[in-house]
């Protein structure tokens, strides 16, 4: 994330983010769906969002069937979450 950033920036665009979750994520089946649902509703990916992204690429699973809303992941992967199992009939 720090190598990605031009100071004094403290935000990423979600377009360089998508770049770079593209690189370190290539196998996450979510991938797709996060970054399209990213783009229409976030501009930017913050320091804290973007090691939530990769902490939640890595433990749950793609039925979402072991997300939990209640620990501390970020309202935008709440609402990520949601529109999933909307979009999907989860």
């Amino acid at each position: 994330f720090g190598v990605a950033l031009e100071p004094p920036s403290k935000v990423l665009p979600i377009e360089e983010a998508a770049a770079y979750w593209a690189l370190l994520l290539p196998r996450w089946p979510l991938r797709e769906p996060f970054v399209q649902w990213a783009m229409t509703n976030m501009k930017g990916i913050n320091r804290d969002l973007w090691n939530m992204v990769l902490k939640f690429a890595n433990e749950v699973q793609t039925d979402l069937s072991n997300y939990d809303e209640n620990p501390a992941w970020p309202v935008a992967l709440d609402n990520f979450v949601e529109h999933y199992r909307e979009q999907s009939g989860l």
